[in-house]
């Protein structure tokens, strides 16, 4: 069931929705794989249609997009690289749309749709997998991969300034880079994020979505979240044994990414009355953008907005049945 008007969805229609669905990503990806100019495009819009399909006719028909791009990729290509799709992009948009479709009936017949702060939670759960994955998957101890990370790109910055040594104006760009499976996922997390609000959007408009929009500033990230994060700080900051401590990093900066959605929504929520408010938050999207200070400033925001339950007591609601 949809919640527009329009003609509900055969199963037919469905499974040949989820067939094309499969088709495009996978010709998506083969894009990307052939080089092409317009390959960093396409890159960033593989799993699109099979978000599309996922918020549009529901798990299984997403399920039969995964399942016939990975086949199309292993036959075509090879069966590494229809693995690699799989792992990349088809189970986690599996995974997340089931997350964005869960609810419950309510006692007036309505729906109750999973809150956004769930549904967060869920894709910083994925990177969070993935990221532990990638770290334990290099070679040697993660401690010793991060030292490599480390001394590998001071040696490219020491080649392209032209001078041995490391000033010191350059010298946090290496200790931002020591985190570079975090980083890597971060952008994963990202286009899987952008291409599920894109999905949601686009099928909103067409009257094909399966559930309403969750609101920006509804969004309230379970108290465990900030558990695991305080664990996370733990062993990344005081940890013992180096390959934990590196492992603990990275996942800080996985986790700090659910703060900055957090973030985003506290600024959403509070800036709710100002006469200007649009420009407000195109000043507050951009130099998000840009530069590096607000994205930590706003990751601390949704901290304390979090800790402090500030959005939900400023609403009326109680904070305990979040």
């Amino acid at each position: 069931m949809t919640i527009s008007d329009g003609p509900p969805m055969t199963r037919l229609q469905a499974a040949m929705l989820a067939g094309g669905a499969g088709m495009a990503s996978s010709a998506l990806f083969m894009l990307v794989l052939s080089g092409s100019p317009i390959g960093l495009l396409a890159a960033q819009l593989i799993p699109l249609p099979i978000w599309l399909v996922a918020l549009a006719a529901g798990p299984m028909a997403a399920a039969i997009a995964v399942g016939s791009a990975t086949v199309m990729l292993s036959v075509l290509i090879a069966a590494p690289v229809g693995i690699g799709f799989l792992a990349g992009f088809g189970l986690p948009v599996q995974f997340l749309s089931w997350v964005a479709l869960m609810g419950r009936s309510r006692p007036d017949g309505g729906r109750e749709w999973i809150s956004a702060g769930w549904m967060t939670t869920a894709w910083v759960g994925c990177g969070m997998v993935v990221v532990v994955t990638a770290i334990i998957a290099l070679p040697g101890e993660p401690g010793v991969a991060e030292e490599q990370i480390r001394q590998t790109f001071s040696r490219l910055l020491e080649t392209a300034l032209g001078q041995p040594g490391m000033p010191s104006e350059v010298s946090g760009v290496v200790e931002l880079m020591a985190a570079l499976p975090a980083i890597i996922v971060v952008s994963w997390m990202i286009v899987h994020l952008l291409n599920g609000i894109a999905a949601q959007a686009i099928l909103m408009k067409l009257g094909r979505a399966l559930r309403p929009n969750p609101t920006a500033a509804s969004l309230v990230l379970p108290l465990d979240v900030a558990a695991i994060l305080a664990f996370s700080a733990a062993f990344g900051v005081v940890g013992q044994d180096p390959g934990l401590a590196y492992i603990g990093r990275n996942l800080m900066v996985i986790m700090a990414c659910a703060y900055l959605l957090a973030g985003f929504a506290a600024v959403h929520r509070w800036t709710a009355r100002f006469k200007q408010r649009r420009w407000v938050l195109v000043g507050v999207y951009a130099s998000a953008a840009v530069l590096q200070y607000p994205l930590a400033a706003l990751s601390l925001i949704g901290l304390i907005d979090q800790l402090a339950q500030a959005r939900q007591r400023l609403a009326g609601e109680d904070p305990t049945s979040v």
